[in-house]
């Protein structure tokens, strides 16, 4: 919706028509004067397969260029759109990591954690130690012969 907002209020649309129509004229203008060109080299009349071939060649020039332009613009908006959810996504997680703390008391929370923890640790550390004067007298592999 912003991104919308922002195109309207540029004008990006009616650029974009503008653009569009400027390089269709620039393209049938050449195809006009390549069309003049090959009349003026050959013969005061140019078959209609000549010119149908110099037309196609400018709309597939008009296409192409259409098509980079398309490309560009997808670039664009896919940056403006990603830099815009990474903004919203700062500023939600913000309000949310301001709200939990004022909320909770995190202090003493994060101690209750840590104190959690570290019994946990304690009672692995007991649990794992080795008895004194225990030992394991069992073959680790096969007899040497």
């Amino acid at each position: 919706m912003l991104l919308e907002r922002h195109m309207l209020d540029s004008g990006a649309p009616m650029k974009t028509v503008i653009w569009i129509a400027c390089i269709a004229a620039a393209i049938l203008g050449l195809g006009t004067v390549f069309y003049r060109v090959a009349v003026m080299a050959h013969t005061h009349v140019v078959s209609f397969d000549t010119y149908i071939s110099i037309v196609l060649t400018a709309l597939a020039v008009i296409l192409a260029a259409l098509a980079i332009f398309i490309g560009l613009a997808a670039i664009w908006g896919y940056q403006q759109i990603s830099s815009q959810a990474e903004l919203r996504a700062e500023k939600a997680v913000g309000e949310h990591v301001a709200k939990l703390f004022a909320e909770n008391n995190v202090q003493e929370m994060i101690r209750a954690r840590a104190e959690e923890q570290g019994d946990r640790v304690w009672q692995d550390m007991i649990a794992e130690t080795p008895k004194a004067n225990e030992a394991d007298n069992r073959t680790v592999g096969d007899p040497y012969p």
